[in-house]
């Protein structure tokens, strides 16, 4: 899952962050997210997180300057280096929970360069690119056979496709490019993969709880 996916919704408390990860074992499926993710997603948080907190400041300034007793707007109290650490301990946790954190890749720092210089997505004209560039060597680390199914969720299409195959120029890196599907929101994936299988599976213990008498083979299904 690429950091834009998270940022949509930092404590994975959304209906589509819960149908996915109470589906994986489902489909069944592991969640791999690459550790430059979990950095990026912390990182924004933070900025995030201050830069909510100054325009509360801004506004408590604004209300002490039209309020008839100033001290009645209490200040906002947030530690946000302590409210940072604990986030990353529990995005760290529950993507562990569900899965785990690819470390980052060990690409030499020579072909990194290289890569820069000839503008080869993700990389841009500017130079731009580098952390994406290092999720997608994580992405290929997990496709070095080609026969693993792996699918990103990414709403960058930009460096990375529009989907349902990663773009044209990085297809070539990997064996199987069709074993690679990009998917650019939780929802759509949850209705591609996750929420059909559900719906199979509740068909199924209703029919088990009801005592049909149909010839459902549970055990083989």
């Amino acid at each position: 899952i690429d950091t834009n996916i998270f940022c949509e919704d930092y404590y994975l408390r959304g209906s589509n962050f819960r149908v996915l990860l109470d589906g994986l074992n489902s489909l069944p499926g592991t969640l791999l997210i690459p550790e430059v993710v979990v950095d990026e997603v912390v990182n924004r948080y933070r900025e995030d997180l201050l830069e909510v907190t100054s325009k509360e400041r801004e506004v408590r300034n604004s209300l002490s300057r039209m309020l008839s007793n100033p001290g009645s707007t209490p200040p906002l109290n947030v530690d946000v280096v302590a409210q940072v650490n604990a986030y990353r301990e529990y995005l760290v946790a529950k993507i562990e929970k569900h899965g785990k954190v690819l470390p980052y890749p060990q690409t030499p720092h020579k072909k990194i360069v290289e890569r820069d210089l000839a503008r080869k997505k993700p990389f841009k004209r500017d130079g731009s690119g580098y952390r994406d560039l290092l999720i997608w060597e994580t992405i290929k680390s997990q496709m070095l056979w080609g026969t693993e199914r792996v699918i990103f969720l990414t709403n960058n299409p930009k460096d990375f496709g529009e989907g349902p195959l990663v773009d044209a120029a990085l297809q070539p890196e990997i064996l199987n490019p069709a074993h690679l599907q990009l998917i650019r929101s939780l929802r759509e994936f949850n209705e591609s993969f996750v929420t059909p299988r559900l719906r199979m599976i509740e068909g199924a213990k209703a029919e088990a709880f009801a005592g049909s008498s149909s010839d459902v083979d549970l055990a083989a299904w």
